[in-house]
């Protein structure tokens, strides 16, 4: 593997996603020590993101059924409801002015996470963890919860920010992608968007 990064601030950032996934799925990468010193300082307990060693296999282990396709799937409906109702209200605020999308985009995410997160039956869900895995304490799943929503949302905006600013850059592209969208939706524009569709 040849590693593609650059250096800033005292990190490597790796830029190929090939090389972001070997890194990942490697064992001798789990050591969460960085962010558990930052998450530590403000209060914030263990989850997968601050674990390491065997302690964090266990946490993955019992969360990683939560993202299989057959789960994520079934949030389809959800990310173009929240979508239509963020379309919706950007268009009632802006008017023809410009306007800063960030905070929405922040807002319109967690709403989206939070309704996938905890759209299910939580309460059934932490009483079988805790039933069937006695891997995770109540207060682990609490912080799991807690950092699947805080990196769910904030990363969602963020990226959706970042791809608006692209498409506004770049009209062609936002052309195309516009073009994508009206040879899928055809005239029906609220048409509730499958997998298939992706």
């Amino acid at each position: 593997m040849q590693l593609h990064t650059i250096q800033q601030g005292g990190f490597s950032w790796v830029l190929d996603q090939d090389d972001v996934e070997t890194i990942l799925k490697s064992k001798k990468c789990i050591d969460r020590k960085f962010f558990k010193d930052i998450l530590d300082k403000i209060g914030i307990g263990d989850s997968l993101i601050t674990t390491s060693g065997e302690k964090w296999a266990s946490h993955r282990k019992v969360i990683l059924p939560t993202f299989k396709l057959s789960v994520l799937r079934n949030f389809i409906s959800v990310f173009q409801i929240k979508s239509f109702e963020l379309v919706e209200n950007w268009a009632s605020m802006a008017k023809g002015s410009e306007m800063d999308i960030f905070l929405e985009l922040c807002n319109s995410s967690l709403q989206m996470t939070c309704s996938t997160l905890l759209g299910v039956n939580i309460e059934h869900n932490i009483k079988s963890l805790l039933s069937e895995s006695p891997v995770l304490s109540e207060k682990e799943i609490q912080n799991e919860t807690l950092f699947m929503i805080i990196g769910g949302y904030e990363t969602t905006a963020t990226l959706i920010s970042f791809a608006t600013m692209l498409l506004a850059f770049h009209p062609e592209i936002q052309n195309k992608a516009f073009q994508e969208l009206s040879d899928i939706f055809g005239n029906d524009q609220r048409r509730p968007a499958t997998l298939q569709d992706f």
